[in-house]
């Protein structure tokens, strides 16, 4: 089995993608690296990612857009990971990602529950890498 890991973090340094070679199952489990490349979020779409993690200028509309636009930004790294790596695309038997945190809750309060919030629409890497 083959996959791709993607993560992009709070520092937003880039998005890290991984691509493996999964073999065994349970215990016997292994993980092989076949890459791992770290890709840079172009500048405008890092200030709009920063504006969503304020709470006076993380609207909704923001967040809404964002999860399509890092959608896109993720499958274009799924896509340029296996490119880099002459690895068929078809390939693929999934696709994990963590997606982009916007929002913690760490402590639950009388308000609202202990809770945080990834954005990067699965539905779009799903749909552009096929």
């Amino acid at each position: 089995m083959y996959a791709v890991g993607l993560m992009s973090g709070t520092s937003l340094d880039g998005v890290d993608a991984v691509l493996v070679e999964i073999t065994g199952s349970g215990l016997e489990t292994d993980l092989k690296v076949i890459d791992f490349s770290t890709f840079s979020i172009e500048k405008n779409l890092k200030q709009e990612i920063k504006q969503a993690f304020s709470e006076k200028e993380g609207t909704v509309d923001l967040i809404c857009s964002l999860n399509f636009k890092l959608g896109y930004l993720f499958s274009d790294c799924v896509k340029q990971l296996c490119k880099n790596n002459n690895f068929p695309l078809e390939q693929l038997d999934f696709i994990a990602s963590h997606g982009q945190t916007v929002f913690h809750i760490p402590k639950a309060t009388e308000k609202y529950a202990a809770s945080t919030l990834q954005i990067g629409e699965a539905a779009i890497i799903a749909y552009e890498t096929k």
